[in-house]
């Protein structure tokens, strides 16, 4: 025998919101080296702060500190909830090789696909 309980639906709204994977800039949900369905020849290209960094051989916390500046780019996608923000390559990797004078590959190399 149940309660009769009926979900409100604006908490059946926040509830699907949350559950949702974040939007990658092209409005789909992705992953990194997911190809877009605009371009199927282009490959999405996401990096975390901490595998930025690693590239030109800095702390996290040195990349935080640009972030905080508001020097560095704008995520492509946003963290929360304990997940990390999220920079595409495209965008990250010519910011990192213009302020660290560092020579970077065009695609990050744990996404690239041969």
């Amino acid at each position: 025998m149940g309660l009769g309980l009926v979900p409100h639906p604006e908490l059946t709204e926040q509830i699907d919101r949350i559950a949702e994977p974040p939007l990658a800039p092209n409005g789909q949900g992705a992953t990194p080296g997911q190809r877009t369905p605009e371009n199927p020849d282009e490959v999405l290209d996401f990096v975390t702060l901490d595998q930025a960094a690693a590239m030109v051989n800095r702390s996290k916390r040195t990349l935080e500190r640009y972030k905080t500046k508001g020097t560095l780019p704008v995520p492509a996608v946003e963290g929360g909830g304990g997940r990390a923000d999220r920079w595409n390559w495209k965008t990250m990797g010519p910011w990192l090789e213009k302020e660290f004078g560092i020579k970077l590959p065009t695609t990050f190399p744990a996404n690239h696909r041969t």
